[in-house]
């Protein structure tokens, strides 16, 4: 039996050979090395991959498996946040479902490689996989692009009592087929599962057996769950990492609230680490007209007011590095059987991209200008396209020091940027009846719409 351990540009770091003898099925043989100033895996600064070859050769037969892994630390502290190699870094994240409009969950391959482009353009450090395992692409293009992964099992909401024995074999089937995988840093016991009465219901339990399982199979992660009830409680930090499912705004409160919340919890538990784990709104891209919202159960989701609630709950998460991840939920609209709101059936509206993947909502841009090295310029309420009053506002997302407003062919104004959260608004811009070019440029960027003044 050999062993050969490249690095990514295929140089050989590590070779032993041996001989070895299987007694039955089931025997395991093991190998250890040590690589000498091994290349961390780093997340998007440098996504670093080993290549371990591993051959069998008996009677002049040879078979042989080829497995990547990356090599890195992690740590979570209530007042650092997330830490990768000894450096804090913010995870930005995004929840993903793996479902697409005519196809369901049975994605191809050039659908998965679609969606983590578009997770990696927006660019977001790291995806919330919900609520079940995802395909082996996920994971790979993950690793690729350095993307940090919170993986987890679909033991999701109440509990009935029959959940037991097949969340314990999802979750060990989970690790073993995705140990390797360095992207993933974290295993997710449950979502929203709740125990209303004491710490003794089995829900609990098998909280408590699903984490011990996770510990014996991978010493190296960590386990996290996900709440939507208070900071403590019976389910809340058994796992290692906990995080808070928050629709301020949405289903209760105003979008502001959720600064509160997250003050006045680390305030009162300033040794537990605070995380977002789900944030967001519905965003119909159909509906234009703020003047009709009749949130979270009614037939009007427009799409500005979706935009509303990233652009005040980002700049909440954004402003307090304490909070070691925030995810939005979701990256894309995604099916749900029995829904009748926002104007499209069967539908949780809440993505950033449709369901079709056709079109980036408002709010991707916003992120992409917020997250993204690349240079992003873009107007704002593009589709709101039919206007009833001659003096409007035109907001742009931007990560550009400066930006030039055009109004049909005439310079009006240029603006540095002031907000920090990437947001141009030049106000009280006059529009003429019929059509009006609206056109922005920055240094080589230019974007452009027609709004027309009824």
């Amino acid at each position: 039996m050999e062993y050969k351990i490249f690095d990514a540009k295929n140089n050989l770091m590590a070779n032993e050979e041996k001989a070895v003898s299987f007694v039955n099925k089931d025997t395991t043989i093991s190998f250890s090395t040590k690589l000498k100033n091994p290349i961390l895996w780093n997340g998007k600064e440098n996504p670093h991959q080993y290549r371990a070859e591993v051959s069998i050769k008996s009677d002049n037969k040879v078979d042989k498996v080829n497995q990547k892994f990356g090599i890195k630390t992690i740590d979570v502290t209530a007042d650092k946040g997330f830490v990768l190699n000894n450096n804090p870094l913010r995870l930005n994240g995004v929840a993903m479902h793996q479902d697409w409009k005519q196809s369901g969950p049975a994605l191809s391959e050039e659908q998965h490689q679609k969606d983590m482009a578009l997770v990696d353009e927006i660019g977001a450090t790291s995806l919330r996989l919900s609520h079940y395992q995802h395909s082996d692409l996920t994971y790979q293009l993950a690793d690729e692009k350095g993307i940090l992964v919170w993986s987890e099992i679909p033991f999701v909401h109440d509990y009935s009592g029959r959940e037991g024995e097949n969340a314990k074999q999802q979750l060990t089937e989970l690790i073993l087929q995705n140990y390797n995988h360095p992207s993933i840093y974290t295993w997710g016991l449950w979502n929203e599962v709740r125990a209303y009465v004491s710490d003794n219901e089995p829900s609990v339990q098998l909280t408590e057996e699903l984490n011990i399982i996770a510990h014996q199979l991978d010493k190296t992660r960590k386990t996290a769950s996900a709440s939507d009830r208070g900071i403590t409680g019976n389910m809340e930090n058994i796992t290692d990492l906990q995080a808070w499912n928050k629709y301020f705004g949405w289903y209760y409160g105003q979008y502001e609230d959720l600064g509160k919340w997250l003050d006045e919890s680390h305030t009162k538990y300033p040794n537990i680490p605070l995380a977002i784990s789900e944030y967001g709104a519905g965003g119909n891209i159909f509906q234009q007209d703020i003047k009709f919202l009749d949130k979270p159960f009614g037939e009007h989701f427009p799409e500005m007011d979706q935009t509303l609630c990233h652009e005040i709950s980002w700049k909440i998460i954004k402003n307090r590095p304490y909070i070691w991840s925030s995810y939005v939920w979701n990256m894309f609209d995604f099916a749900l059987a029995g829904w009748n709101r926002g104007g499209i059936t069967n539908l949780n509206h809440k993505g950033l991209v449709t369901y079709d993947r056709t079109t980036k909502k408002d709010a991707f841009y916003f992120y992409k200008a917020n997250w993204s090295k690349e240079p992003v310029l873009y107007i704002a309420e593009k589709r709101n396209s039919e206007r009833n009053e001659s003096l409007t506002t035109v907001k742009v997302y931007s990560n550009q020091p400066a930006v030039t407003l055009w109004l049909n062919g005439e310079k009006i104004t240029t603006q540095k940027l002031v907000s920090d959260i990437k947001i141009f608004e030049f106000k009280n811009i006059k529009l003429k009846p019929g059509d009006n070019i609206i056109k922005i440029t920055a240094k080589k960027l230019s974007d452009e719409v027609n709004w027309k003044l009824l």
